[in-house]
């Protein structure tokens, strides 16, 4: 009578154990991820990476991929502080804090998404067109300022904005490039000037040099006339001052 009691008490044991194991649930968590252990709406346990298994009804495990993420904010009208019309879209880079962290905010990628279009027009109308023509890495460092107050709220880490695509309007468009075409024939024709300059200064040391030094002038005139005589078909024709046969 004894053993068929134990035999009933270990069966009704592995019977419990076995539904048990059924009942629960089982969630792997990767090494880039945070995770907690959520029981009754409240926060109990941080959890490490490696296999976890939920055995109470009630308790669930949150996590959060922890790796680099990026958003495109596309499509974005902004004006620059000179008045020039910009469509423009950025690329925001960020890290999420942590699933703890990730609690006290409902969706953190659009509440970024919302943020980023104002961060990009408080950054644009403190910059000219030109210098955003001139220097783009100087207002991706004013936008990421501008967002960079607004990470801690929103439980992120990591942020940074960069300016992914510039558009302007077709007037501007052909200004800007005849603009362009006015720099580069100027810089064309300063580099033709600064030539001729150089080619006529050199010529000037050469003048001055043969007229102050006979015997170089003949030895210039020697090498010439050996220079011809090894080609073919080519005349050299020489003027001699008969005043300086008398001398």
């Amino acid at each position: 009578m004894q053993v068929i009691l134990i035999s009933a008490a270990i069966a009704v044991v592995v019977t419990c154990a076995l539904l048990r194991w059924s009942l629960s649930t089982s969630v792997v968590v990767e090494d880039f991820e945070d995770a907690i252990l959520v029981r009754d709406g409240r926060v109990v346990q941080d959890l490490g990476s490696g296999r976890r298994r939920v055995w109470r009804r009630g308790d669930e495990i949150s996590k959060v991929d922890l790796r680099e993420q990026q958003l495109l904010v596309g499509g974005q009208e902004v004006l620059t502080a000179d008045g020039v019309p910009l469509k423009v879209s950025v690329t925001v880079t960020f890290r999420l804090l942590g699933a703890r962290a990730q609690r006290g905010v409902a969706d953190s990628s659009n509440a970024l998404w919302l943020a980023a279009p104002h961060a990009l027009r408080n950054a644009a109308c403190q910059v000219s067109l030109q210098e955003v023509l001139d220097d783009r890495a100087a207002l991706d460092a004013r936008m990421t300022a501008e967002l960079r107050g607004q990470a801690q709220r929103l439980a992120l880490a990591e942020v940074q904005l960069a300016l992914k695509d510039l558009m302007v309007g077709g007037d501007l468009k052909r200004s800007l490039a005849d603009v362009a075409k006015v720099r580069f024939e100027g810089r064309a024709r300063l580099e033709r000037v600064r030539s001729e300059t150089a080619a006529l200064r050199g010529l000037a040391n050469a003048a001055r040099l043969l007229e102050d030094n006979k015997g170089l002038a003949q030895l210039q005139l020697i090498q010439t006339a050996q220079a011809v005589a090894a080609g073919e078909g080519n005349q050299l024709v020489l003027h001699i001052d008969p005043d300086a046969n008398a001398s």
